[in-house]
């Protein structure tokens, strides 16, 4: 297809997701198809096929064979791409774009092949899913079919005011979103419906930058994004490689259930190499959620760490005097510690610690007191909280 990159912005693969239908702007050009349809309708029942030259999905632009066009002819947004001035495209109740004409709202190279989504197709896959009753359209010329009322439904503002269509003209059933990109439009899209996307592994920035949107659109990320739920799923995999950068998401859209297991990962992250850009998209509440889960954590350990074993009973081999030299070790290890402990530190990490700092000691009864005290320090501290 013609200036078509079939790798989208952050590496999300395309053709994984969509497939490329040209959309001719004088359907009578193609051979076996005639144009005897109905001006005023466009059958979201109808279905196109593509014929390719080559094996690969992008070598060359499909000639479509088919039983019936996507669109009539005096409805295809390919003709509509060719209106003059004069022609306008408006709602009923002028919520589309106003007066301004197609020319404008979408770029006449891209309506003559749009590209149709493999999971918003205007036959549903599910048997769950409504019928399809308009199109959204991305920046990038990506056509998705949904449908008005579960958008109603999720959104406070009506879909930022888009909603709903009562034009009888089924050409006006579109919305041209030119700001948002298929691959962000495709994501919130998968979510609005609860649908699993993780089969186009998206990546991290645009997951965040499509989960930006939902206010924009009247939708909730903390009413949609639950535990259990696909998306929630999908964020707290990539927490492991990106926990600050889900942790901030979270911050910004008041979501606490998924903070919590995130905010885990963020033990072994240094406080101090935080921006001033991440602190601000955090917000306050969230950042100060953080501060004091790590100053808790290390606050916690220094009180386990005290007080040293008790003294045994004096013995001809190990005396108070003798005794005084784990009570010194134990003095020291616990100040190496309190200075150089973090939040993450593990259990291993501290029973490490304390036997080179005592490997010098041989009375079994000092060494059985020593193992019992750490004994109970490791069962403490595993069971510290560990998130906010």
């Amino acid at each position: 297809m013609e200036n078509f990159t079939p790798t989208g912005r952050d590496g999300f693969r395309l053709e994984d997701w969509i497939d490329t239908v040209a959309i001719p702007t004088d359907p009578s050009n193609i051979p076996g198809t005639s144009s005897s349809f109905d001006t005023n309708t466009w059958d979201a029942s109808a279905r196109a096929t593509a014929t390719f030259g080559q094996v690969g999905l992008f070598d060359t632009s499909p000639i479509l064979t088919h039983q019936q066009s996507i669109l009539s002819v005096d409805n295809s947004l390919g003709q509509a791409a060719t209106l003059d001035g004069s022609d306008k495209l408006e709602n009923d109740d002028s919520r589309l774009s106003g007066d301004q004409t197609l020319q404008h709202s979408l770029d006449r190279q891209r309506l003559n092949a749009l590209t149709l989504s493999t999971a918003f197709q205007a036959n549903p896959t599910s048997s769950n899913r409504p019928r399809p009753d308009i199109m959204l359209i991305s920046s990038d010329a990506v056509v998705f079919f949904v449908d008005q009322q579960t958008l109603l439904n999720l959104s406070t503002n009506s879909f930022n005011s888009l909603l709903p269509i009562t034009s009888t003209r089924k050409i006006e059933h579109f919305i041209h979103l030119r700001q948002i990109h298929s691959s962000e439009l495709n994501i919130l899209l998968h979510v609005i419906y609860d649908l699993d996307c993780t089969q186009y592994n998206p990546p991290l920035p645009s997951t965040l930058s499509s989960i930006d949107l939902f206010p924009q659109f009247g939708l909730s990320p903390k009413a949609l994004i639950k535990p259990k739920t696909p998306i929630y799923e999908i964020l707290l995999s990539q927490a492991s490689l990106h926990p600050l950068e889900v942790y901030c998401l979270c911050g910004k859209h008041d979501i606490h259930e998924l903070a919590t297991p995130v905010s885990s990962r963020l033990l072994s992250f240094v406080l101090s190499t935080l921006t001033d850009k991440d602190a601000e998209r955090m917000g306050s509440i969230y950042l100060a959620r953080l501060f004091k889960l790590h100053r808790t954590r290390v606050e916690t350990l220094l009180r386990l760490l005290m007080p040293a074993p008790s003294l045994h009973n004096p013995t001809k081999r190990c005396g108070f005097e003798h005794q005084k030299v784990l009570a010194s070790a134990w003095t020291m290890t616990t100040a190496y510690l309190s200075w150089s402990a973090k939040p993450d530190i593990s259990t291993s990490a501290i029973r490490a610690v304390f036997h080179a700092m005592t490997k010098h000691v041989t009375c079994p009864d000092c060494l059985k007191g020593r193992d019992g005290r750490l004994n109970k320090i490791i069962v403490n501290w595993s069971m510290t909280k560990n998130t906010i």
